[in-house]
């Protein structure tokens, strides 16, 4: 896998990069933990011009999807497509030198060793392949039907944020993670404290011993959600 660090910034809210202490600190503690990687901070023109210039064919899909956050879960997998690497979310502090998930062909998370019972097989704010993996084109070819589908679904104009889920996030990359790769187990790769504000919502205790074997801290901003207006 080559050694680049892909991290997406669109001011979705109207603010500035400047504004947002925890993404500063996310894209510094990378650029400490990691300094002989590329790290590359894609704007919102940046990643048009990557689906222009290397996969036209879902420019259109891509352009007409209804939320931003949808186009930045789907750009994800663009990037990693057409560029090989590691993607990380904003909100995600890097805890120590990941050169050892550069070693993996593909690989993507899972936090139910801190929520068991979650409804996310797999998390897809941490995730990285060789440059072409096959993954991410089934992903993105499959993306197109399903939103189709999901899109006529009337329970979904109401949960705006489970629509999201089921269409470009987490629960969609489950779904497909299990039908491509069966046999794929997702490694336990970063941890939560409970110190965080979205963990009280969760209503669980983190039960980990041992957080020197984790290589983030996901401290789960959720800065996407305010702009689903009625959203629950």
């Amino acid at each position: 896998m080559r050694k680049k660090i892909h991290q997406i910034f669109w001011n979705i809210q109207g603010k500035e990069l400047n504004e947002f202490p925890l993404f500063e600190r996310s894209i510094k503690s990378i650029k400490e933990k990691n300094p002989d990687a590329e790290h590359i901070l894609w704007s919102k023109e940046g990643c048009q011009n990557v689906i222009e210039k290397r996969l036209p064919e879902h420019l259109y899909f891509y352009n007409n999807l209804k939320y931003d956050i949808q186009r930045l879960d789907f750009i994800r997998a663009v990037i990693l497509y057409c560029e090989g690497g590691i993607y990380v979310d904003l909100d995600l502090i890097c805890l120590k030198n990941i050169d050892k998930l550069f070693e993996h062909k593909f690989f993507i998370h899972s936090h139910r060793h801190i929520k068991p019972k979650s409804n996310e097989y797999v998390c897809n704010d941490l995730m990285g392949s060789e440059k072409g993996f096959r993954f991410w084109k089934i992903l993105m070819d499959e993306s197109k039907e399903n939103y189709a589908e999901k899109e006529k679904i009337k329970v979904y104009q109401n949960w705006k944020a489970r629509f999201v889920l089921q269409t470009t996030g987490p629960r969609f990359v489950g779904r497909i993670l299990k039908k491509v790769l069966p046999e794929y187990k997702p490694p336990y790769l970063v941890y939560m404290d409970t110190e965080n504000a979205i963990q009280k919502e969760w209503k669980f205790k983190t039960k980990i011993k041992n957080k020197n074997v984790y290589y983030f801290q996901d401290y789960k901003a959720g800065t996407w959600l305010p702009n689903l207006k009625n959203n629950d």
